[in-house]
């Protein structure tokens, strides 16, 4: 049976929400939250079956996707971002360490002789944000004469 379960009190990380990415050749959305062992939102994200990874901070991340096309070849669209008004929210203010809630769709599966249930992200509320800054001083200098070509 699908469900909705709202993950509440994660720290965003890596956040891929905008445009699709494609890591292993399936194009997805992808959004890494962290939260420390014990808390309800580790034990929300265990109990779904994600698998989460302890980090070196002692919290532990959990890699939550949502695939960009569905098995019908349908655009899925990117995950729904909002504010703690729920209004639209630009995904690309996000940093690591934004304070986040999560909105998942669970769904049963039954595919090769393999059942179980697919967690998918649908939405992201931003609760307390940690504005994503450049943080490289190291650029590329002007190069002038011939290896200045346009190509």
């Amino acid at each position: 049976m699908s469900e909705v379960v709202i993950v509440r009190d994660v720290k965003a990380y890596w956040p891929k929400l905008m445009k699709p990415v494609a890591p292993f050749g399936t194009m997805q959305y992808e959004l890494q939250v962290r939260t420390s062992e014990g808390t309800d939102a580790f034990k929300t994200l265990t109990k779904l079956g994600i698998k989460g990874k302890p980090q070196e901070d002692g919290s532990v991340a959990f890699n939550l996707k949502r695939k960009a096309v569905n098995r019908k070849g349908d655009e899925n669209g990117a995950p729904d971002v909002v504010d703690g008004n729920r209004k639209p929210f630009d995904a690309s203010k996000i940093g690591n360490g934004t304070g986040v809630n999560v909105k998942l769709f669970t769904y049963p599966y039954e595919v090769a002789g393999r059942k179980g249930t697919g967690v998918m992200l649908s939405a992201v509320q931003v609760v307390d944000l940690v504005e994503y800054q450049a943080t490289s001083d190291v650029d590329f200098e002007t190069v002038d004469g011939d290896s200045a070509t346009d190509f």
